[in-house]
């Protein structure tokens, strides 16, 4: 039986009956915003930190180009503040790769990719959060499904996927 402790910046109602199928218990649920390790109030030793929302939108949102991480500033550092004290705690870190969601596909799909894609963005922020982070002893990187189709929810996706 493992344990973990989530932060997560989106909803997570599935993640209590995906997680008991898993054999997993959930120590807590923590809102991932500014400060949000003050919550924690124990040495947790297994965290799952689910970062994918809050960079959805800011990408959703901009029409600067979405390449620049300099645009995504105050988000990565409030990462870089919430993995620091993490580490400092002893505690290993499982961070997803923010997916290539369906609500964001770009045109023609598979047929090719133009210069502003929102999936090469994505692949760019995950690149970047790796690059940062992988030297990190206690960082460890989750690869999810690579691909969907229509077929595959989106609930499952984003919460069972990542089991």
């Amino acid at each position: 039986m493992h344990k973990a402790l989530i932060i997560s910046d989106s909803q997570t109602f599935l993640f209590e009956k995906v997680a008991k199928e898993k054999n997993i218990v959930i120590e807590e649920i923590i809102a991932f915003m500014p400060e949000c390790e003050k919550q924690i109030i124990r040495n947790p030793k297994n965290i799952l930190l689910l970062i994918s929302e809050i960079f959805y939108k800011e990408l959703e949102k901009r029409n600067t180009d979405l390449f620049d991480l300099n645009n995504l500033k105050n988000e990565l550092i409030l990462i870089d503040s919430l993995i620091k004290y993490l580490s400092d705690l002893g505690s290993q870190i499982y961070i997803p790769f923010i997916p290539k969601h369906f609500i964001y596909c770009d045109r023609f799909g598979s047929s090719f990719i133009d210069k502003n894609s929102k999936n090469l963005a994505i692949q760019n922020l995950n690149y970047s959060l790796f690059k940062k982070y992988n030297d990190l002893p206690n960082v460890n990187f989750l690869n999810g499904l690579e691909e969907l189709s229509e077929e595959i929810s989106k609930s499952y996706f984003r919460f069972s996927s990542i089991y």
